[in-house]
């Protein structure tokens, strides 16, 4: 059958339970579409608030087609990332959720860390880091103050203080770090992917000119 019983461990969209094992109510459940072909669904039940999760898999193998609601986490999620990069970015998640802002900010520092050492970036400072980014053209003037805010944030953290960071300040810092990451990652990729030019390629053609 399409469902498979992993698809059962999830994070509750609706009260954040994390990898909790949600009641199968109903699975495979197939339905005819106007334009032709079936759509799949499954609904599953979260033990702890009882809200119901909606999973549409393929009928054709056992993967997940469209989770409603999404994961809370689902809105952070950004592709071809390097391991490295992506290590810190998942830690500052996981620890966010653990209710350790500080740990989460010092995490997110390193994630732009790591993606400054990516694009060929190794300054010893992360000021001058994001200073060369942005004279490469790999960030804009807006991000630049965005990597700066998300520095100081990362500061905070990583110093015994009087100052202190709240959830909602680190949230914010990590919403900018997932934009600057789908900038420098994501977005060059996927226009690659489409035969398109990206930054890193007209660079490269400029230097062999």
């Amino acid at each position: 059958m399409p469902f498979s019983s992993e698809f059962s461990f999830r994070t509750c969209p609706w009260c954040n339970t994390q990898d909790v094992s949600m009641y199968v109510k109903l699975q495979d459940v197939e339905f005819k579409v106007a334009a032709g072909g079936h759509k799949q669904w499954n609904w599953l039940g979260c033990p702890r608030c009882g809200n119901v999760i909606s999973i549409e898999t393929s009928t054709q193998s056992k993967r997940i087609v469209k989770v409603v609601p999404e994961e809370p986490l689902s809105a952070l999620k950004v592709n071809h990332l390097p391991s490295d990069v992506e290590e810190y970015y998942t830690n500052a998640q996981t620890v966010l959720n653990a209710g350790v802002p500080s740990s989460a900010a010092v995490e997110l520092r390193r994630t732009l860390e790591a993606a400054a050492h990516h694009q060929g970036v190794n300054e010893r400072t992360l000021v001058k880091a994001i200073e060369k980014l942005a004279e490469e053209g790999l960030i804009t003037a807006n991000f630049m103050g965005v990597l700066g805010h998300i520095r100081k944030v990362g500061n905070v953290g990583a110093h015994a203080g009087e100052q202190t960071l709240t959830r909602e300040e680190v949230e914010k810092a990590m919403a900018f770090t997932t934009q600057v990451l789908r900038n420098l990652f994501e977005m060059p990729k996927e226009l690659e992917l489409l035969g398109m030019p990206t930054e890193e390629n007209n660079r490269q053609d400029s230097d062999e000119k």
